[in-house]
């Protein structure tokens, strides 16, 4: 992100889009940075902190994109991995989103199809996409690693889960499960 007004603009344009929602969080119940992708080929990376915790934006400029942000949440269809860890921290941080918007958890859609199967999106995007294996690129994120690899890391992870529903979805309606996930 260049400014917070493009940020903002972006969300905007963004907003009542299906997207696949993913939070970084290396300290308890803060939010690093977070991606939302309107597909599985484009993602955004919103920052919230610097190694060492320092906010990346001024006060002025994080109270607007808290607020644009709890608005886009509490009214975009979106998809998560294990989406009660990020509803946990939203509601925790003050955001309100809506249940009701998540159109798919990709990890309990799996485990309604595969119950033996794993679940995390390393496994996921193994099955369901041609990216080459990237988690050690940032799941164990250390101050050493540029706030770049953070935030790309944090793309791959929205894009891929946005990927992986799409086929999952697919899989769902084959087996006739959609209705009961």
């Amino acid at each position: 992100p260049v400014s917070v007004d493009q940020v903002v603009d972006t969300l905007r344009q963004w907003k009542g889009v299906l997207c696949a929602i993913d939070t970084e969080t290396y300290q308890p119940l803060r939010i690093s940075c977070m991606s939302i992708a309107p597909s599985g080929r484009t993602a955004l990376s919103i920052p919230f902190e610097l190694p060492g915790g320092a906010s990346f934006w001024s006060p002025t400029d994080e109270m607007l994109l808290y607020r644009e942000l709890d608005s886009f949440l509490r009214t975009t269809p979106y998809i998560m991995q294990n989406g009660m860890y990020d509803l946990f921290v939203f509601h925790w941080l003050g955001f309100t989103p809506s249940a009701e918007n998540m159109w798919m958890d990709t990890m309990l859609a799996h485990h309604c199809l595969y119950l033996e199967f794993p679940h995390g999106l390393d496994f996921l995007c193994s099955i369901y996409t041609k990216q080459p294996y990237y988690k050690s690129e940032g799941k164990v994120w250390h101050p050493t690693f540029s706030v770049e690899q953070l935030w790309r890391y944090n793309c791959l992870d929205s894009v891929i889960t946005f990927s992986v529903a799409e086929e999952l979805d697919k899989e769902l309606k084959e087996e006739g499960l959609w209705d009961f996930y």
